[in-house]
């Protein structure tokens, strides 16, 4: 018996089981070092120990991948310790939070995640109705739409350190991913240290004192809220590419930083979004969260309309969620020394890469913390995203 068929929810049950997952992703949000896919993959047992319905879980899945994309850009803009999805935003947005504007860094992003989602809805049928066109059309070239993103992203940097970046990361990418020590997690200390440990580790040696924040603070960049839009279909559909990818190639959209945390929340909450349409029409995973469900059954089209509808509803709760969150975050930092807290931290994403991925997770994390270094040296940390670039084009080659 297909998995769905199992006492079939009611709505009341997936919407309980969507506010769950906002939960869930609220936590993995705010802590840096712990990815959604962690909470995903580690749930798959107890979904598949107990008599839960296919939909229900999904449901739950849908919820914790959109608040987390609501709520990750908290460490980023306040502690300087982003994800992969979420690297490009440390800069503009810890510089407005040394300015006291954190808040309005924050408040952009999430504007672009509403935004964004909304338009989604509003362009699904053409998305149902020609994505899988577009994509068969493409697909043959594949390997060279890879490699241009790549390129760009070398190109928009000094070539010299942008080059040896792209290598190391390139070359740790197609180690990491195609070696069966680090287990299925073994993105996490990839991640972790390309990005997170340099981060931390830098600010270690600067007199961090964050200002008293102006919480009264607008948002603004509603441009930058579509553009996301642009970047996350492209995200979703082209392999490797990643939010940080699209963003910076569709940056010279935007004319200010507003709009370029704007388009950071748009296209990370797009990607969640588009990713649930590209595995009904091209059969594809482009996220976690779909390859968990592509895993356990091939959701129909019903089934992945509902998870949208699902997620424009979490992605609203998440979002008045991410407000309150925000202070009770500002309020742990305030209580912390920035160092007690950085060494937490640290000590955190040590703890799980042993965990998840053994010591070949601890020497995966040590060598990705040397290379997201000597990217943040050289002001070069987008060429990271190599690290899923150019296995990504190996494969297709």
């Amino acid at each position: 018996m297909d998995e769905r068929l199992k006492n079939k929810p009611e709505m009341l049950d997936l919407i309980s089981l969507g506010l769950i997952g906002v939960l869930a992703g609220a936590f993995t949000g705010i802590v840096p070092g712990i990815h959604p896919n962690t909470v995903i993959f580690s749930s798959i047992p107890f979904y598949l120990s107990t008599n839960t319905a296919f939909m229900a879980y999904a449901a739950f899945i849908s919820g914790l991948s959109v608040s987390h994309t609501f709520h990750d850009f908290l460490p980023s803009i306040y502690m300087q310790a982003p994800e992969a999805n979420t690297a490009l935003s440390t800069m503009p947005g810890a510089e407005k939070a040394a300015n006291g504007r954190g808040p309005e860094a924050f408040h952009s992003t999430l504007i672009g995640g509403i935004l964004s989602i909304m338009t989604i809805v509003v362009l699904l049928p053409l998305f149902a109705l020609f994505l899988k066109d577009i994509y068969s059309l493409l697909s043959p070239f594949m390997a060279y739409i890879v490699a241009f993103f790549l390129f760009f992203l070398i190109f928009q940097n000094e070539l010299k350190p942008a080059i040896v970046t792209s290598s190391l990361a390139g070359a740790l990418g197609f180690l990491s991913l195609n070696s069966s020590l680090g287990g299925q997690f073994i993105l996490m200390p990839v991640f972790g240290g390309l990005f997170a440990v340099p981060a931390l580790l830098s600010s270690f040696q600067k007199d961090f004192n964050l200002p008293e924040q102006d919480f009264e603070a607008g948002f603004s960049g509603t441009k930058g809220g579509f553009t996301g839009v642009l970047s996350g279909l492209i995200a979703g559909t082209v392999p490797g590419v990643g939010a940080a990818g699209s963003t910076t190639f569709l940056s010279p959209l935007m004319d200010n930083e507003s709009e370029f945390l704007a388009g950071m929340g748009g296209v990370n909450t797009t990607d969640i979004v588009v990713s649930f349409i590209a595995l009904m029409t091209i059969e594809k995973a482009r996220s976690g969260a779909s390859v968990a469900l592509q895993s356990l059954s091939t959701p129909v089209k019903h089934e992945v309309y509902m998870l949208i509808g699902i997620s424009v509803f979490c992605a609203g709760i998440s979002a008045l969620l991410a407000l309150r969150t925000e202070k009770l975050f500002m309020k742990i930092i305030n209580s912390l020394s920035f160092q007690k807290a950085g060494l937490s931290i640290l000590i955190i994403i040590g703890i799980l890469s042993f965990v998840l991925s053994g010591w070949f997770g601890i020497l995966t994390l040590i060598t990705a913390s040397f290379i997201g270094f000597y990217s943040l040296e050289n002001s070069c940390r987008a060429c990271c995203m190599a690290v899923l670039l150019i296995p990504s084009i190996v494969f297709f080659i």
